[in-house]
Order: structure tokens, then sequence, then C-alpha cells
């Protein structure tokens, strides 16, 4: 019995309570980083197809054309160069269903890289703040992930 009582009195430590400080400034933190995430972008939300997108979305029959999953799932990368050996099955049903759901505009698209890209952000501080059990550490970390500029083409393009 002693042993399930002393198991009982350890504090939990998941991701929501990482999540929590006792500094109310920890809260303008996040606000922050998620900020930081996402205002850099937001210019690309009006923009358009380019580059790739023609062979990705545009002209890939699994992603505009009638939804079959096995279709999706099966489908090269490469929409108009179907014998590549470039396969990735969940970037093609993302693009599917942003092309079902969005209507084929390419805010819609652009909106989902934005939104995605802030929740890695937020995943990305949280694990460092698992990791090495520091707030400060974890949102320098986060500051500098969401503000580096090698992940412009990931998120913007």
């Amino acid at each position: 019995m002693a042993n399930i009582k002393s198991q009982a009195a350890l504090p939990a430590r998941d991701a929501a309570s990482l999540s929590e400080s006792p500094h109310p400034r920890a809260s303008l933190g996040w606000i922050l980083l998620i900020a930081l995430s996402i205002l850099p972008y937001l210019n690309a939300l009006h923009g358009g197809f380019v580059f790739d997108d023609g062979s990705l979305i545009t002209r890939h029959p699994a992603v505009h054309g009638p939804f079959r999953l096995g279709t999706v799932l099966t489908a090269p990368l490469i929409g108009d160069a179907p014998k590549t050996a470039i396969w990735r099955p969940a970037t093609t049903l993302s693009l599917a269903l942003d092309w079902r759901i969005g209507g084929g505009h390419p805010f819609w698209f652009h909106l989902v890289n934005l939104l995605t890209y802030a929740g890695i952000t937020v995943l990305w501080t949280l694990l460092v703040r698992r990791l090495f059990r520091s707030l400060t550490l974890a949102m320098v970390a986060g500051f500098l992930f969401a503000a580096h500029p090698l992940h412009t083409e990931a998120v913007a393009w």
C-alpha cells in the first residue's frame, strides 16, 4: 500500500503541465511566439500557385480529380510525371483535401501551410521545454525557429 501512495503523490508531467507557467508573462511569450510564426508570412496568403505547384497540385489528377483514397495514397508526388519514384502519400492526401476544402484556391493552401507552421513552432517549443525543463531556453529556441529564414520556402510558397 505504501508504494501505491508514494506513486500517487508524484506530480504528472505531461504536455499540458509543461505549457503552464507560474509567471504571468509566460502567456505573453506564447502569444508573441505564435505571432512571430504567422506575421512574417501573412503576405503569402494572397499569392498564387508558383514553381512546382503545377506539377504537385493543378496538373495532378489525384489532387484535383475525383477523390479516391486509394488513388491519392498510391499516386506519385509529381502528378504530371507519373513514372517518378517520389512517393509522399501524406503530402498528396493533404493537397487533395486542401483542394476539396478550399475549392482549388491558392489562399487555402497558403493558410493551411501557415497554420501548420505555427503549430509546429509551438510543438518544437514544447519539446525543448520538456527536454531541458527551461521555459526561457524553450522560448529562445521557439523564437529562433519561428523567425529562421530557411523556413520561408516551406511556409510561403
